[in-house]
């Protein structure tokens, strides 16, 4: 009678119906250290029981070969972390410039565990830099972000893939950090998460991007059935622009939330068609912080109409308001706002503040008058900050009267 090998035996072993008992040959196999050991240990690595497909990976680190990197890399997907885990860690033992690129798209896996281990990995590999980003814990994936290095945007992709919403919401501010086409398309398609958080982040993260292909997708959710996620949305298409998008965004001016018409006419004033003063005059009568955000967005259009409408602002009931309207006006640098400012430095400190900072940025022999004219008011706080004005405007004809 013929006598098995022992490869024999356990290659054959590897196949039991008891799960142990095939975990136990695999372990075996791997103790043998023989390059025969490597077509089971492949076979093993498909195994249906996650503990015998883990000693695979662990078992297959011994063998440095092209065909090996791609079954480990493969694993790198299992449905089981601890597989995914030993997985990461062979790779760190394979010569192959595959292993590198398939361990940092890893860094972005939803186990900590398996984050760790591929930044273990990558270090062994002489990528220590990575293990400086990935410590796996909960911010990894913004950390990944901010590190600004291209090569991470992969590993910022795989971790839009579980179905925890805080993860994809996270993955979707990492990207945004990072930018770029890839970036842009994923967060495109974030757009339609059944997550209000996932679909705001992704909305956020769009801000800036110039991406015109978004324009559709964030106009429909001006219509998202979360007021957040409909804010984020306007002050995106704000950001973006094009043609048609400040019509969609002047409809959320009339939204129910505060929210979402504070953000609208913020973002009136980013698009900069001035065809959007009259309502944003009309918004100047909403509520103070929508109000004080339609006077910034008025500063930014400018035109005859804006300044009217910002001069009557500086009567509003709330200081807040007015304080706003002021600071609008110094941004346009219209001296027929002079003597509308000049009196405000009779107002309140918050308001004072802003009219001072705003004549400063005035001229003109008118404005010069009107301020001079409340260097005689009963307010000595008025008095200082007409003096200072005149100071800032550094006209001769002022000095006499200081």
């Amino acid at each position: 009678m013929l006598r098995r090998s022992p490869i024999e035996l356990l290659t054959r072993q590897a196949r039991h119906r008891d799960w142990a008992r095939r975990r136990d040959a695999v372990q075996g196999l791997a103790a043998l250290s023989v390059a025969e050991a490597m077509v089971p240990l492949l076979a093993a690595l498909k195994d249906v029981h996650p503990a015998v497909r883990s000693a695979a990976a662990v078992a297959l680190r011994g063998h440095d070969h092209p065909r090996t990197v791609a079954v480990l890399a493969a694993a790198l997907d299992d449905d089981d972390a601890s597989v995914r885990a030993a997985a990461a860690t062979s790779l760190g033992h394979m010569s192959d410039a595959t292993a590198t690129r398939v361990l940092v798209v890893a860094l972005g896996d939803p186990s900590g565990e398996v984050r760790l281990c591929a930044a273990d990995s990558l270090t062994r590999l002489g990528h220590s830099d990575w293990r400086e980003i990935v410590h796996g814990d909960a911010g990894d994936v913004s950390r990944l972000g901010a590190s600004g290095r291209r090569e991470a945007e992969e590993a910022i992709l795989r971790a839009l893939r579980p179905p925890e919403p805080e993860a994809r919401r996270s993955a979707a501010l990492a990207l945004a950090r990072l930018g770029g086409p890839k970036a842009a398309t994923a967060l495109r398609g974030l757009l339609r998460d059944p997550f209000a958080e996932v679909r705001r982040a992704a909305a956020e993260g769009l801000v800036g991007s110039g991406d015109r292909l978004a324009v559709g997708p964030l106009t429909l959710l001006l219509g998202d059935s979360a007021p957040n996620v409909r804010a984020q949305a306007a002050a995106a298409l704000g950001s973006i622009g094009g043609e048609g998008v400040a019509q969609a965004v002047a409809r959320a001016v009339a939204d129910r939330s505060p929210e979402v018409r504070a953000a609208a006419v913020g973002a009136l004033g980013s698009l900069g068609d001035r065809r959007a003063v009259a309502l944003l005059a009309r918004a100047l009568g909403d509520e103070p912080a929508i109000a004080a955000a339609a006077a910034h967005s008025l500063g930014l259009l400018g035109g005859d109409a804006a300044v009217e409408h910002l001069a009557k602002a500086l009567d509003a009931p709330d200081a807040g308001v007015r304080a706003a309207a002021a600071s609008a006006l110094g941004d346009l640098g219209d001296p027929r706002a002079g003597a509308a400012l000049a009196a405000a430095l009779e107002d309140e400190p918050e308001v004072r503040r802003a009219a001072q900072g705003a004549l400063a940025k005035l001229s003109g022999p008118g404005v010069v008058s009107a301020v001079s004219g409340v260097l005689g008011a009963s307010s000595a706080e008025a008095r200082q900050a007409a003096a200072a004005v005149i100071g800032e405007l550094k006209n001769q004809s002022a000095v006499p009267l200081l």
